[in-house]
């Protein structure tokens, strides 16, 4: 990150060791407090209907902006239900609050970072018969840029659930639709693709959107664009490497003497066909998806291998670094709900460096636990047994699929104080965890594919012995 640079080079001079980087950065929101009160009723339950609960999202740490998952200290209805509590107004009409999506992120730019936290809801009033009414679908995007955000990820978390009871109360004045009348069984269930319960003007009009420019997202979700200017739109084949195949598009205004001006101050463009996105001060063609829009852009430079190349190598450094981390496509979406832009790597014409490989969607992931124990020692993976690990043993395989709560491992051994884990590995990826005495240790790969390696020769000695054959 732009701010730790400084620090690590200040830890380097002083011959100080660096912190070990930990597998979850855990956020806790008991200090925080909303704003102003619900005045349309109580939200009396919080309901975590998440298709995947492991983590919230993404931070970056250290020096090289390592990607680290975010997670709740609190279980999230326990995080909510007490965030909630701080701002009770007078009215009692009970609500339930069906949380389908919270994430934080971050994006680095050269001097600063922005830090995000996206939320969307349901609000359901609770009837008596243990039934449910939905009467709103509300979306919370809280924003903060500075040159380390991650300690603001808990406030921007408040500040999106305000926002979504702001929207419950605006809705609530203007008077509630019931959309669906739920059981409790229905309320729990993951919701997928998750949409607007009412399609927004933009998609209604996605046959023949009006042209113009969109000044916000919320003029491009509602149709809105601004025509009173006059613009015109130009396509040229592209040039750059691997991008063979797509056009360059330039939007501009036309003054009266026909003078053309690029088009900057807008969030979007529409020519009456197509709907388009200024994307860091270029325009892109959206299309349509189940649960938005999406386009291809090129990627940015990695912001932590820059500054890590910048501090050994100079200026020269940082450039190469920064010209060996971007232009690569990406595909990203637009989310119709919150606004937000999501990158996802797409394959290259060349392979892209290691930290662009992203998970595996839909593969399972593998926790890999192994140690010397002195005894036979019993696996449990959420309370059940699985496996076990000996002094003769090399390790204990398995293979995680659960998307919704973190596998909790533990290791019992004669006369060995327990040692648990909790872990919240994504989808492809394999975590390797050491048994030492009273501890589960996450590892690095290589240094845990080089203890494995020489646990196999050190059976496969023992084996040799047994039998009566020289080492």
């Amino acid at each position: 990150m732009p701010g730790k640079a400084l620090l690590y080079a200040v830890k380097c001079a002083l011959l100080l060791p660096m912190p070990a980087l930990a597998q979850v950065k855990y956020i806790s929101l008991v200090e925080q407090k909303l704003t102003a009160p619900l005045r349309c009723g109580r939200v009396q339950q919080v309901i975590d209907a998440r298709a995947d609960r492991v983590g919230i999202g993404w931070v970056q740490k250290g020096l090289d902006n390592k990607r680290t998952l975010a997670a709740l200290r609190e279980p999230l209805p326990v995080a909510l239900t007490d965030l909630l509590a701080t701002g009770v107004g007078a009215a009692t009409t009970p609500y339930a609050m069906r949380v389908h999506r919270l994430r934080v992120s971050e994006l680095t730019a050269n001097n600063s970072e922005t830090g995000t936290a996206e939320l969307v809801v349901d609000f359901l009033r609770m009837l008596p018969d243990q039934r449910y009414e939905l009467v709103l679908r509300a979306a919370g995007r809280a924003l903060h840029r500075d040159v380390d955000v991650t300690a603001r990820h808990p406030v921007n978390i408040a500040a999106a659930v305000q926002q979504c009871l702001t929207q419950l109360d605006s809705a609530a004045a203007r008077g509630l639709t019931v959309h669906a009348v739920l059981t409790a069984a229905e309320v729990a269930q993951p919701v997928t693709p998750l949409l607007a319960l009412l399609p927004f003007p933009i998609e209604q009009a996605a046959a023949a959107p009006a042209a113009g420019i969109y000044r916000s997202f919320q003029a491009f979700r509602y149709n809105q664009p601004d025509a009173q200017h006059p613009t015109t739109l130009t396509r040229s084949p592209s040039t750059k490497a691997g991008w063979a195949g797509t056009d360059e598009i330039e939007v501009h205004y036309v003054g009266a003497g026909g003078q053309r001006t690029p088009v900057r101050d807008a969030w979007g463009y529409c020519d009456g066909k197509h709907t388009y996105i200024l994307h860091r001060r270029h325009f892109y063609q959206l299309e349509r998806t189940t649960e938005g829009y999406r386009f291809v852009a090129p990627s940015a430079p990695d912001a932590g291998a820059v500054n890590a190349a910048a501090l050994t190598g100079g200026l020269v450094g940082g450039l190469i670094a920064a010209n060996n981390t971007s232009s690569y496509r990406q595909e990203l979406w637009l989310n119709l709900l919150t606004g937000a832009v999501e990158a996802e790597p797409l394959a290259p014409l060349a392979e892209p460096p290691a930290h662009y490989l992203p998970a595996v969607p839909g593969q399972p992931a593998r926790l890999v636990l192994y140690g010397r124990t002195p005894a036979a020692a019993t696996v449990e993976v959420n309370g059940q047994p699985y496996g076990a690990l000996s002094a003769d043993s090399v390790q204990t395989t398995l293979v995680w699929q659960e998307r919704r709560g973190p596998a909790q491992l533990c290791i019992r051994a004669t006369g060995q104080p327990e040692a648990c884990a909790s872990v919240y590995p994504y989808a492809g990826q394999t975590v390797y965890l050491k048994w030492m005495p009273g501890a589960l240790v996450e590892m690095p790969a290589r240094e845990a594919q080089f203890d494995l390696r020489r646990g196999v020769l050190r059976q496969q000695q023992a084996q040799r012995k047994l039998a009566g054959r020289p080492k």
